[in-house]
């Protein structure tokens, strides 16, 4: 059984160098919109903010 707390601390330390972490703010009810949007295009959450940030770019 692998120690919990040692895959922890290898996730945690593998995210933070192989990722940005970005958080911000929407107004009430905008993530069931996108939600929405991203269920009715037969993608996630995630893979919809991805898109479109790329998209932008």
């Amino acid at each position: 059984m692998v120690n919990k707390k040692a895959k922890n601390a290898y996730d945690t330390k593998y995210v933070a160098e192989h990722y940005d972490i970005i958080t911000f703010k929407l107004p009430k009810g905008s993530k069931d919109k996108l939600k929405a949007s991203a269920e009715a295009q037969g993608i996630t959450l995630t893979d919809l903010l991805r898109k479109s940030v790329n998209k932008y770019l």
